[in-house]
């Protein structure tokens, strides 16, 4: 029997332990891929703090990959949207697998499915097929997983530089609506503040203020476009960093305020900072670090519109990888991409993501990807 080796997170905040797991039987309507690269997203770190108590464990996380067709399920020709698919196909795939029946597939709020499950995060390595994520050699893609056929253009580390930040804030400019011409504060500069501020470049921004640190992510942004930048570990009052970025927008504030931090006190910054009838996209709160104040009546007496955006549906990945093959060359995304570690030094690669040493790292399991 051929054994095949992944990466279980077992308990929060110890190390990863390399398993070996039977490799799977493919069944008529699924695929097995082998995996080319796995982005370490800051959800993965997250999860290994304990801050997301819904994943259970033992599981293979893992929910940013690409890779190639191993062994197609009989009855699988195709990828998602009809392409031809063969062994040897490099693959990109939704980590959502919904159900399209229940109260909320049915309101048209498909990332509450009542049924979903996540590969890499609601997966359960327990029992076969065990290997549902992507920090392992292979992944088994089951029947109703949406599979997409990468381009032969885009290199496989330029989608694992955006990982899930690309379909995610697709997801969030959708809900939040980017106009012409709109003023952008951007909070956060890693990867999906990086992607939110590309898109907000796309859409056609008027400004863009990046507001992270370190120093490096920051000239990153410059790099990419941001026509200013504030560094936090810089000028460490909130109160001022609002006062400048209303500086920088004419006095009055953004038109939107993107929250991609992941810290929950960056909220009351963002409805400090966004001008009167602004708005504010909430998309970075993805674990339960508590609890801040608020004081509705900014909300309401300066009409704010706060928008949460919660992950992604297949769709946006579809756009993620048809954006990538028009876009690739215009941006460096594979200089995002500042740490690749193998598999078996997966723990090395958690703890430079936990201390933000990396704008990206990648764990590579069968060496440096072809393409």
């Amino acid at each position: 029997m051929s054994m095949v080796k992944a990466a279980v997170f077992e308990k929060p905040n110890e190390p990863l332990a390399i398993r070996e797991f039977p490799k799977p039987h493919v069944d008529d309507n699924a695929v097995l891929a082998k995996i080319l690269a796995a982005g370490i997203c800051g959800t993965d770190i997250h999860v290994w703090s304990g801050k997301v108590p819904w994943v259970k464990t033992p599981i293979v996380l893992g929910h940013e990959s690409v890779g190639v067709v191993d062994e197609l399920g009989k009855n699988v020709t195709h990828d998602s949207v009809g392409k031809p698919l063969s062994k040897g196909d490099r693959i990109y795939w939704a980590i959502g697998i919904t159900c399209g029946r229940c109260y909320y597939c049915l309101r048209n709020t498909p990332t509450r499915c009542l049924n979903r499950k996540a590969l890499g995060l609601s997966t359960p390595s327990d029992r076969p097929p065990h290997l549902l994520g992507g920090f392992a050699e292979y992944i088994y893609l089951p029947a109703g997983t949406y599979i997409f056929k990468v381009p032969e253009e885009i290199p496989t580390l330029a989608i694992s530089a955006v990982g899930c930040a690309g379909p995610t804030m697709i997801a969030g400019v959708e809900n939040v609506g980017v106009d012409l011409n709109d003023s952008i504060a951007i909070q956060g500069s890693g990867p999906i503040g990086m992607f939110g501020l590309i898109l907000s470049i796309e859409r056609g921004a008027s400004e863009t203020i990046m507001i992270g640190g370190p120093k490096k992510r920051l000239e990153f942004a410059k790099k990419i476009g941001a026509t200013r930048v504030v560094d936090i570990n810089e000028v460490k009052d909130p109160g001022e960093r609002v006062r400048i970025v209303k500086e920088l927008t004419g006095g009055y504030g953004p038109d939107i305020s993107m929250d991609c931090t992941g810290v929950p006190t960056a909220i009351q910054e963002a409805i400090s900072m966004v001008r009167d009838g602004g708005r504010i996209l909430e998309v970075g709160a993805y674990a339960d670090y508590g609890p801040v104040n608020i004081n509705p009546y900014y909300i309401t007496s300066r009409q704010i519109r706060i928008v949460g955006s919660y992950s992604k549906v297949a769709r946006h990945e579809f756009e993620f990888i048809r954006f990538m093959a028009k876009k690739w060359r215009e941006y460096p995304f594979q200089e995002m991409v500042t740490h690749k570690f193998p598999l078996e030094r997966i723990n090395e690669g958690f703890e430079v993501q936990k201390a933000l040493e990396g704008m990206k790292v990648v764990v590579l399991p069968h060496g440096e990807p072809p393409k």
